[in-house]
């Protein structure tokens, strides 16, 4: 590892274990980092980052406890999962890359879904209709697109319950649709 990097990810854990971010003593601090809406801080001192529209969107998605439909396609390759986007929620700077990472995790980290939060550059959600034997189904969907315009990733909230279904409407309402 070189010293630089070794000083951000020293500096960073500085950081956060001042402003407030608890670390589990005896296990490696970057990765038991909490996170803190109100509180993300990239790999200096004096710069503070403001949450992005993709902070507020994971954290909501975080606290909803609904869960969602995970559809990831890479190159060569399509994931999909369903899972609660939760309980834990972390956010880091790698040290490879310096890029900000938020991991959704489940409480024995069985499954983590990491986001390039820099790299979303817009949030949409979006319904769609999809005939089935005797109706339709909607599929209430949240994409995250990078800059070119293309989908990182959709997330689909898999409750059709009434509160669930009124959670979406309102995300939707406020951070608009397609």
């Amino acid at each position: 590892m070189k010293i630089s990097s070794l000083l951000s990810c020293v500096t960073l854990v500085a950081l956060q274990q001042a402003n407030g971010f608890v670390t589990n003593p005896g296990s490696n601090p970057a990765s038991a980092m909490q996170f803190q809406t109100s509180q993300l801080y990239s790999q200096t001192a004096s710069e503070q980052v403001e949450p992005k529209t993709v902070d507020t969107v994971l954290t909501e998605m975080n606290d909803s406890g609904y869960p969602f439909r995970i559809v990831v396609i890479g190159n060569g390759a399509i994931l999909e999962t369903t899972s609660i986007l939760g309980p834990t929620m972390k956010s880091s700077v790698s040290p490879k890359t310096g890029e900000r990472l938020v991991t959704l995790a489940s409480e024995d980290q069985s499954f983590e879904f990491h986001v390039k939060v820099d790299q979303v550059e817009n949030v949409v959600f979006a319904e769609t209709r999809r005939p089935i034997e005797g109706g339709e189904k909607v599929l209430r969907i949240c994409r995250f697109m990078n800059g070119e315009g293309g989908s990182m990733c959709s997330l689909i909230l898999n409750d059709e319950g009434e509160t669930a279904i009124q959670w979406f409407n309102g995300m939707k309402d406020r951070f608009g649709s397609s």
